[in-house]
């Protein structure tokens, strides 16, 4: 540095300040002090000022070396006759002779210092940065446990192995052994709101007659979805329905308009409600397909499409026993053998639409003088007798039809495709062509940790190398 004058110019004090705004790491070296000639008094103070730290201080101050010039690199001067050249020049020549500290001149008191305060800086830092590349080390390590394992077993067997393995998740979610959150919770809350659905379906009955005290009974939320049905309404049901019955006979067609006005409400409700269990399942079962068989592209395309056929033949499965069998089931005749729940809900809601508490019960037997009251204590009872069984049939027939039915499905499928049409080995070792992104992934994540371990040995040697440097730096300039 000739010219103390520029010295906040230089971009290399901008440098060391932005990358070391504490000074920390930052020592000035002034050189060629012989490149000052004896007139330059004003630049000499200058240099001095600098020195000894009244100019542009640094936190660990400067140091002022002297290389050989043109002259005695041509003679080939030894590193000793160079580093005598360079003492005799600061102990003979103002303004050097004159600063007190005389460690801040020759390049052996500068490689001493030097050395002695990468040390302490070392020693300052090593283990925060230890413990940086260890954390990277472990997110390393955490992201290569993620990657599924690089098969290395024969190939038809790893082929048999993974479809096994798939087969026995997909069944042991369905029987709500394993994966509840993502399948048989799911499918169970579906169901109970199922239950509510067509409970809502029930025929809202009302008359001026109901008293609905403590002690009796209230209808449970959630609310009828249809509309009021009066006294009145039901009569005109009754005499809209007489055809050539006796005087004092109720009109079974009466009975039958009410009943099918609820079950007809119930195909739709149970296909919204089997639409969202297959969809449900549907996700599932590609989840399980990109778990399992993810790890290759072409193994698992493939396995989508097979997986898919039997998805697609269950659902038209399924669709057919709720609408041509069970469903079906609850239209004509309106049909019960569960007689004895039938009678008890007979008389508690011809008790209830009279609105009388306490505990009064119909006979059975004879003929209510409310023709209308009778009409809707039938309705309401074949209600609650056909209702709780089509909330069990209908979840029951799905879990069998679909979901248990393709657990049982998909290891015939799969195998009998892999093993028969592609058993040979070329085959099966195409299937297991790992796929070339995740292959790229791998291999960043095993060229990062192998970069990362060297990092972490040569830190771990990296102070024992600097103290051994400065012991033989001392060694070394003692000797000049």
């Amino acid at each position: 540095m000739q010219h103390v004058d520029d010295l906040q110019n230089q971009a290399a004090l901008r440098l060391a300040r932005d990358a070391d705004p504490d000074g920390e790491r930052t020592i000035g070296v002034l050189t060629k002090p012989d490149a000052l000639t004896k007139g330059a008094v004003g630049n000499r103070q200058k240099w001095r000022d600098v020195i000894e730290g009244k100019s542009h201080p640094l936190k660990h101050g400067y140091y002022c070396v002297r290389l050989p010039d043109d002259d005695e690199r041509k003679r080939n001067l030894s590193r000793a006759e160079s580093q005598k050249i360079a003492a005799d020049f600061f102990e003979a020549i103002a303004p050097w002779n004159a600063i007190a500290d005389r460690n801040r001149f020759g390049v052996p008191n500068f490689v001493a210092n030097i050395s002695e305060l990468l040390v302490k800086l070392i020693e300052k830092n090593l283990t925060k940065l230890k413990e940086k590349v260890q954390q990277l080390l472990d997110d390393c390590e955490a992201q290569l446990r993620l990657l599924p394992v690089l098969t290395m077993g024969e190939p038809m067997t790893e082929v048999c192995s993974r479809i096994t393995q798939f087969c026995a998740d997909f069944q042991s979610a369905v029987f709500g052994e394993s994966h509840k959150l993502e399948l048989v919770q799911p499918n169970k809350r579906r169901y109970n709101g199922l239950k509510d659905e067509i409970f809502r379906t029930r025929p809202n009955f009302t008359t001026s007659l109901i008293i609905r005290d403590a002690d009796y009974v209230k209808e449970t939320s959630p609310q009828p979805a249809g509309p009021v049905i009066d006294l009145n309404h039901v009569k005109q049901a009754i005499a809209d329905s007489v055809g050539w019955e006796l005087p004092t006979h109720v009109p079974y067609d009466a009975t039958k308009n009410f009943i099918r006005g609820f079950t007809s409400q119930w195909d739709g409700l149970a296909l919204s409600c089997f639409n969202d269990i297959f969809a449900t399942t549907s996700d599932f079962v590609q989840e399980c397909v990109r778990k399992h068989f993810g790890q290759f592209k072409s193994f698992e395309t493939q396995v989508a499409a097979i997986v898919q056929h039997d998805l697609d033949q269950c659902r038209d499965g399924t669709q057919h026993t709720l609408n041509d069998l069970l469903l079906k089931l609850e239209q004509v005749p309106f049909h019960t053998q569960n007689t004895e729940f039938f009678r008890s809900q007979w008389q508690f809601w011809c008790q209830y639409y009279h609105g009388r508490s306490g505990h009064h019960w119909c006979n059975f037997e004879r003929t209510h003088n409310d023709e209308a009251i009778q009409v809707m204590a039938v309705v309401r009872a074949y209600f609650e007798v056909a209702y709780k069984r089509v909330i069990d049939y209908v979840p029951l027939t799905i879990e069998h039809e679909l979901n248990q039915t393709l657990a049982a499905h998909f290891q015939d499928s799969l195998l009998n495709r892999f093993l028969g049409k592609m058993g040979t080995p070329d085959q099966m070792k195409a299937l297991l062509t790992e796929d070339p992104s995740l292959a790229k992934k791998r291999e960043f994540l095993e060229d990062r940790r192998t970069r990362l371990q060297q990092i972490k040995r040569r830190l771990e040697e990296v102070r024992k190398d600097v103290v051994n440097g400065v012991d033989d730096a001392s060694v070394e300039h003692q000797s000049y």
